[in-house]
């Protein structure tokens, strides 16, 4: 894969390359019902504080960041509470597989 082919894919594009890939099978409308059941499905798993898995991907899941002490030399110190982070933990197939494409 050339850099030239290296780009963001957005909603929209998923659902046509769903249609593509799908053959045409199924409507532009059935696949962005599809994408869009399975993007709340995702948000609704990460909400409950559960793990999405998504072979050979990995796996999404929520981590709570620690609490911190943020420090401006021009304001005084101020203590940043912990917020929930969404993380991908990359499978070590998919880590292969993106070291060996970067080569």
């Amino acid at each position: 894969m050339s850099n030239e082919d290296v780009r963001n894919i957005n909603k929209k594009e998923m659902i046509r390359a769903l249609y593509e890939r799908m053959e045409r099978k199924l409507t532009l409308h059935e696949c962005e019902e599809v994408v869009e059941n399975i993007l709340h499905i995702v948000a609704e798993g990460l909400e409950k504080g559960g793990s999405i898995k998504l072979p050979p991907i990995g796996s999404l899941h929520v981590k709570k960041s620690a609490p911190r002490l943020w420090k401006n030399p021009e304001v005084q110190k101020v203590m940043i509470t912990p917020k929930p982070t969404v993380r991908l933990k990359v499978s070590a197939e998919f880590r292969n597989t993106l070291a060996e494409e970067l080569k």
